[in-house]
This record gives structure tokens, C-alpha cells and sequence, in this order.
């Protein structure tokens, strides 16, 4: 299976701190890179963690309090 590794783009190099984004949709698989386990609907996801489409139509959609909403999908799609 294809693995493609994804850093949140969304992270600008601008913000100096640590943000956090709830997952609020999960389709296909998509995991954390850093423990291999499955990111599922209510999980927090740091915006320097790396992860992994393991399908390649999955799709995230984040949730954040300070920047709002925003799709992750593969750069391949």
C-alpha cells in the first residue's frame, strides 16, 4: 500500500506557538505518524505532528479555535 506522509500545511511558520486541532470527520485511513495508530472523530492533533494517508481518497476535516476549520487530504488527490 502506498503511504504518503503529510505535514499539516495549514502550520505557518509565523505561529510560534503549539496548536492543537480537534478532529471532527475522519474518511479512509489516516494515521499518526509518531505512534501508528488511527486518527478518529475527537482526537487532538498537534500542527507539527506528521501523518500518514493510507488510502488515497482519505480526508480529515480539523477544527480550531484560534484559525477555524480546514480538509486534509493527500497531496496526491
Amino acid at each position: 500500500m502506498r503511504r504518503i506522509l503529510a505535514i499539516f500545511l495549514f502550520a505557518l511558520a509565523s505561529c510560534a506557538y503549539a496548536q492543537d486541532y480537534t478532529v471532527i470527520h475522519v474518511r479512509g485511513e489516516i494515521l499518526k505518524k509518531s505512534s501508528d495508530i488511527p486518527i478518529k472523530r475527537g482526537d487532538r492533533v498537534g500542527a507539527n505532528e506528521q501523518i500518514v494517508f493510507k488510502s488515497p481518497d482519505a480526508v480529515a476535516a480539523v477544527l480550531s479555535p484560534d484559525r477555524g476549520r480546514f480538509i486534509l487530504k493527500s497531496e496526491s488527490n
